[in-house]
């Protein structure tokens, strides 16, 4: 899910959702309450939540730190985004290093968030493959509105949105 996100908020950096769930991803001591007043600078500047944390100044140098460390990330992701999608996701992980961090501090939920990782990139692979155009911005809409290729099947509901249903023929 986070580097989905990483991606959508390179793409829209006024994703609050998406800014929420990497800012502080893996750990960077970034809080709560920072989260929160980053948001606030964001509506009272009229500014993206990237741009927001440039203005705010946390109270502890390693929230300080992280703050940074997020910012370093986010536009060196930005610089390498492309639009296309394999290379984009590579390019999030290589520069997260999300896979070495869940292998070194979570080895327990490693295994689960690998394998998701590993149905993201051949998610990935498979879009590149069947659309005529594949751009990465319809590469997470699509995951984003029907979270197809990359979940494990569960005993669960499926619901399908008016967007992904249009064009398609119920007998």
């Amino acid at each position: 899910k986070q580097i989905i996100d990483y991606l959508a908020l390179v793409i829209d950096p006024n994703d609050s959702g998406s800014f929420a769930s990497v800012v502080n991803y893996p750990s960077r001591a970034i809080g709560i309450a920072s989260i929160e007043a980053i948001k606030k600078i964001s509506r009272i500047k009229g500014v993206s939540l990237v741009d927001a944390c440039k203005d705010y100044t946390p109270r502890q140098k390693r929230s300080a730190a992280g703050l940074r460390q997020f910012l370093e990330v986010y536009h060196r992701l930005s610089e390498e985004i492309t639009g296309a999608i394999a290379p984009s996701i590579e390019a999030a992980l290589r520069l997260t290093k999300i896979e070495d961090f869940l292998k070194n501090s979570k080895p327990k939920e490693a295994k689960e968030i690998l394998d998701n990782i590993e149905e993201l990139r051949l998610a990935a692979i498979e879009y590149e493959n069947r659309s005529p155009d594949p751009y990465l911005v319809d590469f997470l809409s699509d995951l984003r509105l029907d979270g197809e290729g990359f979940q494990v099947e569960q005993n669960v509901v499926s619901l399908m949105t008016i967007h992904k249903s249009k064009g398609t023929e119920y007998s």
